[in-house]
């Protein structure tokens, strides 16, 4: 592999956001089943990736999955499920509530992609008004994709700001010198991916080797005060870092260039923001660049006059609700895009001969000006349902299933839906027959002997595969029972009730009234039992003893 293609893993996390955690997964575990993993170069304990193999590796990734053999839809590696889960911090990005599961954004009925691109961390109750059905009147997907969007530029701001931390350090070790006798200790094959752990072993290292280095006076000087606070948290690392980088600069090459930054006074960051806008949180700019800082001082919003809100806003748009914004943010923005007007759809009745609700304003019959220049309202012309060619239904539907017997469909969710899921075909139990041997009626087509494509793919046929049953070994009967409870009788049951059923609940115990005698001093023959002296766990659990005292 060309050294000129190589990507550390932070910089190839951020060409395809991806985590470094989940590329190193892929170099030690296949996504899909053909067993294919993606190619590395490891030097000094981080992990690099040709950039070519990468990319290939990320449109392999998109391609469609295969299905196993036992199931309807391709199965999402761990991996790749924790990767969802850890990039939203386990919560809802649509209401922050911390219970969830993964959702696709493209229906994986449709394109079997199990791209992390494709997958997001909703809640229940979001993932259910976002599936197939529902997500046309409720949530869109350009809303889901936006949300996917802001949880990935999250990420790569992270990773980057990680691959400029590693890079300055080990710079800063290169400077110190001995680099080749201390990589082994400093970059152990048991290294793991923890940024942290990785920081500390080499804070840990330089606090050694500017002791043991000619120069340690210098060192020592130069990375004093970094070590303590670096050690505090990742993200004071992050800044502490990149000023040692600059302070390496000024002490190695003896320039005046660099100067402390105005705004943030070297921390890299301030109270109002979390990377410098000046410094782009290095600490330190150039002394011949000219900052007007006081374009970064913070005043009321214009939109909502610093109160958050507004008449038509709950949350005013350009400051998110803090009633608060930079000056340069006030002189940038152009308010006149939250100017309310008629939704163009509807004209600003709310509803349409379509839509008893418009879409694109919710029913209101107003959204903003940006709103009207951004939606794109062709989405939302009607056109016959290619199912029912318009009708409300067909020859195997009383309603249409897509259409859900309007008729109609936008252009939107026609281009979405897989029509060929509504294709009627034999049921694979009963071969179309409606009855089996073992069914009077079939259970998985209730009689009729149909089922669509979509159910046949969805539906697991061995939970019907007749067995015998465990309390009676398929006679029927029982020492106990003339008719075994579980099977009727029958001596038979499907692999679903054998999975069902708590066969526990059969075994015979001790009457606890006659204990087991048959008969009490009150009773000569026992109520309970019967005079059999014995129950089933299930009798026992459910007779009152008490009505026999």
């Amino acid at each position: 592999m060309a050294k000129s293609t190589l990507l550390s893993e932070f910089v190839a996390a951020q060409e395809i956001k991806m985590s470094p955690t989940l590329l190193r997964w892929f170099t030690s575990y296949s996504p899909k089943q053909d067993g294919r993993k993606l190619n590395f170069k490891e030097e000094l304990g981080v992990y690099y990736y040709e950039k070519k193999e990468l990319l290939d590796f990320n449109a392999y990734l998109h391609a469609p999955w295969d299905i196993p053999a036992n199931g309807s839809r391709p199965t999402i590696p761990e991996g790749i499920k924790l990767e969802i889960k850890t990039e939203s911090h386990y919560r809802c990005p649509l209401c922050n509530t911390n219970i969830g599961e993964l959702a696709h954004i493209k229906p994986v009925a449709r394109t079997f992609d199990n791209h992390p691109h494709n997958l997001i961390f909703l809640c229940p109750n979001h993932h259910t008004v976002y599936d197939f059905g529902f997500k046309y009147n409720n949530i869109s997907e350009e809303e889901i994709v936006d949300q996917k969007k802001v949880l990935q530029r999250f990420q790569s701001l992270t990773w980057g700001l990680q691959s400029n931390i590693v890079d300055s350090y080990l710079t800063l070790i290169n400077k110190i010198g001995r680099l080749q006798e201390i990589e082994n200790e400093l970059f152990g094959s048991d290294l793991q991916l923890d940024f942290e752990k990785v920081l500390d072993k080499i804070l840990n290292k330089i606090d050694y080797l500017k002791t043991e280095n000619k120069q340690g006076q210098k060192i020592e000087k130069l990375v004093n005060s970094v070590i303590p606070e670096a050690k505090a948290s990742t993200t004071q690392k992050a800044y502490s870092f990149l000023s040692v980088r600059d302070e390496i600069k000024i002490e190695y090459t003896h320039t005046a260039d660099v100067i402390e930054c105005p705004l943030c006074h070297s921390n890299g960051y301030t109270k109002e923001f979390d990377t410098c806008p000046v410094c782009i949180g290095e600490g330190y700019i150039d002394n011949k660049l000219d900052f007007d800082i006081s374009i970064y001082e913070f005043e009321n919003c214009r939109l909502c006059k610093g109160k958050g809100f507004t008449s038509d806003f709950e949350n005013c748009p350009p400051c998110n609700g803090s009633g608060k914004l930079t000056r340069e943010q006030n002189e940038d923005i152009n308010f006149s895009v939250y100017e309310m007007e008629d939704c163009h759809l509807c004209k600003g009745k709310g509803f349409t001969s379509d839509f008893e609700n418009c879409p694109p304003c919710n029913g209101n019959g107003k959204l903003t000006r940006r709103q009207n220049e951004d939606i794109n309202f062709s989405v939302y012309e009607m056109e016959n349902c290619q199912l029912c060619k318009g009708k409300g239904f067909t020859n195997d539907f009383e309603n249409c299933p897509p259409c859900k017997g309007s008729g109609k469909l936008r252009g939107e969710q026609i281009a979405d839906i897989d029509f060929s899921q509504y294709e009627i075909e034999d049921c694979t139990v009963c071969n179309g027959h409606g009855s089996t041997r073992d069914f009077e009626n079939c259970p998985p087509c209730n009689g009729t002997g149909k089922l669509t494509g979509e159910q046949i793919a969805h539906v697991d046929f061995s939970q019907y595969e007749m067995e015998d049953c465990p309390v009676c070994n398929g006679q029927g009967s029982t020492r106990v029972f003339e008719n075994c409870p579980p099977c009727n009788g029958s001596g038979k049951l499907t692999n679903e009730q054998i999975a069902d059923i708590d066969f526990s609940q059969y075994d015979m115990e001790d009457c606890p009234l006659c204990e087991g005698n048959g008969y009490t001093n009150k009773y000569e023959e026992c109520p309970p039992c019967n005079g059999a002296g014995s129950l089933t766990r299930q009798q026992i659990y459910y007779i009152d003893f008490n009505n026999y005292k």
